[in-house]
């Protein structure tokens, strides 16, 4: 591990009832949310600002450095290890300080960690938003970590109670990424052993596995099939091979919201711009700002919610949303949405996709049901309070004030 000479010296932690916390931030909206609610418990937080995509090692170094002798934090947060670098030096002063990373993971560890494997030591504690996730920490980065699903932010709900409702004029509308940017970085990517047509069967091979079995690591996926075919793909590096992992999964996310918007004519779609070179009848809108969207989901009634496959068993940000703005997301089987939705809510299949939209389109009072239950549990259960609170209760150490 790379070594830094330090000037500050150690300290004790976990001394007092009202914790000091740092939080690392570049802006993300989701820093201002466990802020918040950090202060709302009575902790003390403290931030420390870096520009987007950079990293405290060496620019901020110094500043860091400083900051940290000053105000003495209990634990540093994170997200996505924001702010740490590739060569695992901020991560070893850290460790040497024995100062306690919590580190939020919300997007897929395979484009997160990959390359800040060395930013990842004993002090770091990560939460991740969805629990397939956790056996791919365990199996690839070798360290444990808790589910925590994602929450609804304080400026939607705050919005919710500001945005009138009651003006529906959109019956059914799809919003989502189609995922043709993350596809375009990942173009030239394949097992140097293969042409491109084989390179686009095993694609579909492993596409298809993700579709039917979510929960499985994809990676495990091409192990299967080199154990069944005898034969092994050659990647330059295991990075590249967890990459076309994730090419793999982009490509079955696109495929699977696909095979369900073909259910419907003509339909309205929100996302990104990429929609429209997919399909000439798709009618796409890119929508840019929050609040516009959240407007959106003010003015209509139903949205396909189309579950993501590097999200095999939690729900998003947009899901939570729709329900505060009584829009209802009609979705597709995930672990996670048992703790939102009333027990006998019908889960959407290709088959049955159609017959659910036109159920609740029809029974108003059976959509509001629905509604009232999943936001009642959404306010009471899943806000960043709740997240903040269970962060805290793993963070201290036994025999803590």
């Amino acid at each position: 591990m790379n070594k830094i000479k330090l000037k500050i010296p150690n300290y004790p932690k976990f001394q007092n009832k009202k914790l000091k916390i740092l939080i690392i931030t570049d802006g993300f909206f989701l820093f201002n949310d466990f802020n918040l609610a950090f202060s709302q418990l009575k902790h003390q937080t403290f931030t420390f600002e870096i520009k987007h995509n950079e990293v405290i090692i060496p620019f901020y170094f110094r500043r860091f450095a400083n900051y940290l002798s000053q105000i003495k934090p209990d634990f540093i947060f994170s997200i996505n290890l924001i702010g740490f670098d590739k060569q695992g030096k901020l991560a070893a002063m850290l460790a040497a300080l024995k100062l306690r990373n919590i580190c939020y993971l919300i997007n897929h560890p395979f484009i997160v960690l990959e390359e800040k494997k060395k930013s990842i030591t004993e002090n770091t504690k990560f939460f991740v938003i969805d629990s397939a996730w956790q056996k791919l920490l365990k199996k690839h980065y070798q360290t444990d970590s808790q589910h925590l699903p994602l929450a609804i932010s304080h400026y939607s709900l705050e919005l919710s109670k500001r945005i009138e409702t009651n003006q529906k004029t959109k019956n059914f509308i799809f919003y989502g990424s189609s995922n043709l940017k993350e596809l375009s970085a990942y173009e030239n990517l394949h097992p140097a052993n293969l042409d491109e047509e084989q390179s686009d069967k095993l694609l579909g091979q492993l596409g298809y596995l993700a579709t039917k079995s979510p929960q499985t690591d994809i990676h495990q996926f091409i192990l299967e099939i080199e154990k069944k075919d005898s034969f092994t793909f050659e990647f330059e590096t295991d990075l590249e091979k967890k990459k076309f992992c994730l090419k793999s999964l982009f490509l079955a996310d696109l495929l699977n919201k696909k095979k369900f918007l073909a259910k419907f004519d003509n339909l309205k779609i929100f996302g990104d711009e990429n929609w429209n070179l997919l399909n000439e009848n798709y009618q796409a809108k890119q929508i840019i700002k929050h609040s516009d969207l959240l407007k959106l989901y003010a003015s209509s009634k139903i949205m396909l919610n189309i579950s993501s496959l590097l999200l095999p068993t939690t729900f998003s940000q947009k899901f939570l949303e729709a329900f505060l703005f009584d829009l209802l997301p009609l979705v597709d089987e995930r672990t996670d949405y048992s703790l939102i939705l009333p027990p006998e809510f019908k889960f959407i299949t290709e088959n049955n996709l159609l017959s659910n939209y036109n159920n609740f389109l029809e029974q108003e009072e059976k959509r509001q049901e629905v509604l009232a239950f999943a936001k009642n549990e959404i306010i009471k259960n899943h806000q960043y309070l709740n997240r903040s609170r269970t962060i805290i209760e793993k963070v201290l150490p036994e025999n803590s004030p």
